[in-house]
Formats: C-alpha cells, structure tokens, sequence
C-alpha cells in the first residue's frame, strides 16, 4: 500500500498544529500531513475533524499525482458549529523508488561459477508498479575482468535509482601449450605454415614468436621463442627448433613448346628467366645442339637451360625446334 491509500484508508495519523492549517498546501507523499485544530474563545482548543474528503488523480501531470480536498468544521462545548474550512492539499512525487535485497560485490576466479543475479525488490511510495529493470555487462580492457550487473527502479513519474554489483574474475595462470615436436624440418616456403596452439582457462589466447637463425645446412635452423599471451597479459614460452630446408628446384619460365619452323624464319632462343622458391639467386646456363638433317636446309636445334639454386639443387628444360626447307625454288 503506497502513502496516498494509506490515507484514504485512515492508517495514517496526521501530525498536529496548534494553528489553522493554511487553505492550500504541497507536501511530497512520503512527508506527513498537517492535520488542522480550531479555537474557541470559551473552550480553547476543540477538535475540527473533517466532514468530508474529496481525492482525485486523473488528468494530473507528474510531479503532481494527486489532489486531496478536506471539508473542516469544529464545533465547541454549547454546539456552536464553525463555518465550514476548505483544506486542497496537493501530493507530489520527486522520491525515486527503493531498491533492496541488494548484493555485494564479489572476487572470483575464472574456474569459479558466476552466480546467477540477485532477487533485487523494489517499493515506492506512491507507485504500486514501478519497473524494475536489469542489465549486466564485461567492461572491455578490464582485468581483473569485470562483470557488472545494473538494476535500476523507475516510479510513473520518472524518478529513478539504480545499483551497481561488480563481480571481478581474477586470472592469474598463464596459458598452456599443447603438445608441439620439439624439433621439424620444414621447406623454405612452408615457414608461414608452422603454427603451435595453446589454452588458457579464461580467455582466448593469442600467439606470437622471436626466431633466431643459426648456421647449420644449407639454409640455417631457427630457433622459435613461442609465447602465448591470455587476456590478462600472463605468459608461456616455449622452445622449437626449425631446420630450414630447400629440396626444390627452380622454375625456369619462358621456355616455350617445342616447334617447327621454316628455313627462312630466323631461328633464335627464347628469353627465359628462372626463380627460386626460396628467394635466393639462380645462376641459369644455356647450351644449344645443332643436329644436321638429310640436306643442308634441314637441321634440329635442340636448346638446352640448366638452373641451380643456393642449395644446389638443379631444374633443366628443352625445347626443340625442327628447321626444314619445303619450299621449291621460283625462276627470276
């Protein structure tokens, strides 16, 4: 029961003057009322209890939720009956609803079950329903992380509070490597491709590595420095031994299908590059073989590209060309 019922009801006792109550008056709905006394020449004090209460709410605007009207008259000891006294007291409501049953904040660790949100209640005043309503959310950066839980009252008039739990979930282990070969041997091109995972109780993980490159084979063995990083910063290292390796041999580019072309054509090698998988310089050689046909007109030329990388390993190519003369001769 909220204050105004309470005084259409008679449950709550008006404070007494000792002086007429002013014709007109504001009190908010948690304050007390101002009950009127009258005064008799011959009797002193007497009693004005009301005749009559007029109470309304409609069409009122908030602040302003209600309007009461008392009708007064005091009558003496012989019966001498007052005129009557008209008393418009008017209720309104800038007191926010009051939110209980209210958690603590609470220190947690990520293993830790979240409880589930408290029953929060709320009262009003003047408001049998005011809306209570709940949110939470993870503060983003935080760590601890934090999870806040918000509930907030609000009257029909607007007026609102709120409360705010802070459960904070501590982090304190680093992440855990899974198992990984402590030593691989992996192509030059394929680096990209080694990859470790971890795991972490609380949060994603994200990884990253430091190489060092020592002398050994053709191209070297790096020794990876794997860390793995939680959301709170706590950290995991770990060791990987990488020999780098180049069994691949360079693409010779431009060669061409083999052909057949007519003596008078000019017969020239194709321009033909070469290129490394692994980055590093080719040195390409080329070699050309005539080999004689059944006349002079007709010959094969066979080309010949060899390309070797830094590691020595050696890529060849051919292409063929068949040179012949099928056109007879024209008188000039």
């Amino acid at each position: 029961m909220n204050i105004i019922d309470a005084f259409l009801s008679g449950e709550i006792t008006a404070e007494q003057i000792e002086a007429w109550a002013p014709s007109y008056f504001q009190i908010l709905v948690d304050q007390g009322f101002f009950w009127p006394t009258a005064f008799d020449t011959c009797d002193g004090e007497v009693d004005a209890p009301y005749g009559q209460l007029l109470f309304g709410s409609d069409e009122l605007e908030c602040p302003l939720v209600a309007r009461a009207i008392w009708i007064f008259t005091a009558t003496d000891g012989c019966g001498n009956v007052s005129a009557e006294f008209e008393v418009v007291c008017d209720f309104f409501d800038y007191t926010p609803p009051v939110l209980s049953n209210l958690p603590d904040d609470v220190s947690l660790s990520c293993l830790d079950p979240i409880p589930d949100p408290a029953e929060v209640e709320i009262f009003d005043s003047c408001d049998d329903a005011p809306v209570l309503e709940f949110s939470e959310e993870i503060i983003p950066g935080s760590c601890p992380i934090e999870l806040q839980r918000t509930w907030t009252g609000t009257d029909a008039c607007g007026n609102a509070t709120s409360y705010t739990q802070s459960i904070f979930i501590s982090d304190d282990e680093p992440p855990v490597f899974d198992e990984f070969p402590i030593q691989i041997w992996v192509e030059c091109d394929e680096l990209e491709s080694v990859m470790v995972t971890a795991t972490d109780d609380c949060s994603e993980v994200t990884i990253t590595y430091e190489d060092l490159l020592f002398s050994g084979g053709c191209l070297g063995t790096l020794e990876r420095t794997w860390i793995a990083t939680d959301a709170c910063g706590n950290q995991a290292t770990a060791l990987q031994f990488i020999a780098i390796q180049d069994t691949t041999g360079p693409d010779i580019i431009g060669v061409g299908d083999d052909m057949t072309m007519d003596c008078s054509d000019q017969v020239a090698p194709p321009e033909v590059t070469a290129e490394d998988n692994c980055g590093y310089d080719v040195v390409l050689e080329f070699e050309e073989e005539i080999i004689p046909g059944d006349c002079p007109q007709n010959y094969t030329v066979i080309w010949t590209w060899t390309a070797t990388d830094y590691c020595d390993n050696v890529s060849t190519a051919t292409k063929t060309v068949t040179v012949a003369d099928t056109t007879p001769p024209t008188f000039v």
